[in-house]
């Protein structure tokens, strides 16, 4: 996989994640809505995948927002943050790039927003995770007890 800085800017606030045919059939991603509304704070992007590597979702910004490769799924923006985490990532953010605070400040609002109405789907992502972290295990075990 490659990455670079972010040949079209950093990538702040709300993206809309679009699932691709095979995100759609994906264990972890398939079946949440289309589009997936999710926080972004980034400057980096991913620009190549791996051969054997496959996108799960694009944006319109960038075109590869998740990704699944073998077991592993990459996802380039982040369910995981809260409103206090965009908030705290914003501060250092404004100490990095001052003469964007106005346009940060307003991502901060539009994450916020989004916060509320997107706490289900994200929830949902982070439990579709856990199940195929315990069916990747429980077919690992099942597997060495048939070898043993």
């Amino acid at each position: 996989m490659k990455a670079l800085d972010a040949p079209l800017g950093p990538e702040i606030g709300v993206v809309e994640a679009r699932w691709t045919p095979e995100g759609q059939q994906d264990e972890v991603v398939g079946g949440l809505s289309q589009p997936f509304l999710a926080g972004a704070f980034h400057d980096d992007a991913i620009s190549q995948l791996p051969p054997d590597a496959v996108r799960l979702a694009a944006g319109k910004t960038y075109p590869v927002q998740a990704f699944r490769r073998g077991a592993a799924v990459g996802l380039q923006f982040h369910p995981e943050a809260t409103p206090e985490i965009f908030r705290e990532w914003s501060e250092v953010a404004l100490r990095r790039f001052p003469w964007l605070e106005e346009l940060i400040r307003a991502k901060v609002y539009e994450f916020e927003r989004l916060d509320a109405i997107s706490m289900q789907e994200k929830q949902a992502l982070v439990n579709n995770f856990i199940d195929s972290v315990r069916h990747t295990q429980a077919r690992k075990n099942s597997g060495a007890q048939t070898s043993q």
